[in-house]
């Protein structure tokens, strides 16, 4: 299973938080230390996107 520290997302969501996207865990929580994944998206978007990967059995 692959597994991300946070220091290999940091840079990443500060980037896309920087440009106005929206990040978060899979569950739709605000991404941080803990989250076991991370999505970025742009505004108006997001729950669409959360409920086809949830739909696709991701967990």
């Amino acid at each position: 299973m692959l597994s991300n520290k946070p220091w290999d997302t940091a840079a990443g969501v500060l980037i896309a938080r920087e440009a106005g996207a929206r990040v978060t865990d899979l569950d739709g929580r605000d991404h941080d230390l803990t989250s076991t994944a991370t999505i970025a998206f742009a505004p108006g978007v997001g729950d669409q996107l959360l409920d086809a990967l949830s739909e696709d059995g991701l967990p």
